[in-house]
C-alpha cells in the first residue's frame, strides 16, 4: 500500500505540473517565434579558411645577356653594326663557374648560373587562416514548401584573414651553363681581364677608339655545363579580403532552430607580398640571388554556404556556417621566380553571434 500511495502521489504531482509545463513551453515558443519575424539579421564572428595553398615556381634560367663573368647586349648603333652582330660586350672575370672565360681566339665564353631544375613547381599548403566575418541579411518575402514557410532574402558578407605561406626546398642539377659566341675579325690573344670594347659610343667609333671585335649575337652549341645545387626560401604573405552577395533561403526546423542556405558572387583581394632568396652552389662557388614583389589584385568568383542558427531570445542567437568558394588565383613574379596563390577551392567555417531586428 505504501508503494501504491507513492506512485499515486507522483502521478498527481505530474498531472498538476503538466499544464504549467505546457504553458511555459508555449510561451517560450511564442517568444522564439518572434525571432523569425524580424526581417533584419546582423551577424559577426570568427572565420576560418581551409585549403589555401601556393605554388612556388623556378620559371626559367636568367634572361639572355645576364652573366656571371660579363655581358653582351645589342649595341644600339645600327649604322655601325651588321645584322645579327654586336660590339657591346665585355668580360669582367677570367674564372667563370664553368671554366676559363677570357676570349680565346675566335670564341667568347659568357657563363651564367641557373636554377638546377628550371620550371620546377613546389606546392605548399597553408595552415588554416583565421580572421573575422560580418554579414547582414534582409528578408524580402516568403514562399511555401509543403507545410513549411521559407523566408527569402538578400545577404551581404565581408571577411578578412592574414596569410603566410613559406617554402624551403633544395634542388640538384645543372647549376651553370656557358654560352659561346663567335667573334668576327682578328683573333684575340689571351690575356688578363677585363676585356671590353667599352666605352662604346658613336664618337669613339668615329675616332677609332672602339676597335674591338664584333661577335655574333646568337650563341653556338658546345658551351658546356656544370652541375650544382640550389637552396631556396620563398614566402608569400599578406591579408585576404572577401566580399559576398547573394540570395538566401531560411528553413524553420523548430521555433528556435533554422537552417539557411545562401550563395552568389564573391569578390576577393589578396594584398600579397612575395619574396625569395636562393643560393646556388657550383663547386666552391656560392651565388645568392633574392627578390621581392607586391600585388593587390581583385578576383571574382562564386560561393555557397549553409548556416544553422539557434535563437536565444527575441533578438539574439548563435550561428555556425560552412561553405565553399572559388575566387581564382593570383600570380606574383620576382626575378626568375614566381608564385601562385590559389584561392579557387577555399573551404570556410564561421561561427559567432546573430542579432535580428
Amino acid at each position: 500500500m505504501k508503494t501504491t500511495r507513492l506512485n499515486w502521489q507522483v502521478a498527481m504531482t505530474a498531472a498538476s505540473l503538466t499544464p504549467a509545463l505546457m504553458v511555459g513551453a508555449q510561451a517560450a515558443e511564442a517568444e522564439q517565434d518572434t525571432v523569425s519575424q524580424n526581417p533584419n539579421r546582423f551577424r559577426a564572428g570568427a572565420q576560418f579558411l581551409f585549403n589555401v595553398s601556393a605554388d612556388f615556381t623556378h620559371r626559367t634560367t636568367p634572361a639572355s645577356g645576364v652573366f656571371a663573368n660579363g655581358f653582351i647586349n645589342q649595341d644600339g648603333l645600327p649604322l655601325y653594326s651588321v645584322a645579327g652582330q654586336t660590339r657591346d660586350w665585355g668580360v669582367t672575370s677570367v674564372n667563370g663557374p664553368v671554366g676559363a672565360t677570357y676570349p680565346n681566339g675566335t670564341t667568347l665564353s659568357l657563363q651564367q648560373y641557373v636554377s638546377p631544375v628550371p620550371n620546377a613547381v613546389v606546392s605548399q599548403n597553408s595552415d588554416p587562416l583565421y580572421g573575422f566575418q560580418v554579414g547582414y541579411g534582409r528578408v524580402l518575402g516568403e514562399m511555401e514548401m509543403g507545410k513549411m514557410r521559407v523566408k527569402v532574402g538578400l545577404d551581404l558578407g565581408f571577411g578578412t584573414a592574414p596569410f603566410n605561406i613559406q617554402n624551403r626546398t633544395s634542388f640538384s642539377g645543372i647549376g651553370a651553363v656557358a654560352n659561346n659566341y663567335t667573334m668576327i675579325g682578328t683573333p684575340i690573344v689571351q690575356g688578363a681581364a677585363p676585356f671590353s670594347n667599352l666605352p662604346f659610343s658613336e664618337a669613339n667609333i668615329n675616332n677609332g677608339v672602339d676597335n674591338v671585335n664584333a661577335v655574333n649575337f646568337t650563341p653556338v652549341a658546345g658551351g658546356g655545363t656544370v652541375n650544382g645545387t640550389a637552396s631556396e626560401y620563398g614566402k608569400i604573405d599578406g591579408e585576404y579580403y572577401g566580399f559576398k552577395i547573394g540570395p538566401f533561403f531560411e528553413f524553420p526546423i523548430t521555433p528556435a532552430l533554422a537552417l539557411e542556405l545562401r550563395g552568389g558572387a564573391c569578390i576577393t583581394m589578396a594584398d600579397a607580398k612575395f619574396s625569395y632568396q636562393e643560393t646556388t652552389t657550383v663547386g666552391a662557388r656560392n651565388v645568392t640571388t633574392s627578390g621581392e614583389s607586391s600585388s593587390s589584385q581583385w578576383l571574382g568568383g562564386f560561393f555557397f554556404e549553409a548556416q544553422a542558427s539557434l535563437a536565444l531570445s527575441r533578438n539574439w542567437g548563435l550561428f555556425v556556417a560552412g561553405g565553399y568558394q572559388n575566387a581564382g588565383n593570383t600570380d606574383l613574379d620576382a626575378g626568375d621566380k614566381s608564385v601562385r596563390l590559389k584561392l579557387d577551392s577555399v573551404i570556410s567555417l564561421t561561427t559567432g553571434i546573430k542579432f535580428s531586428f
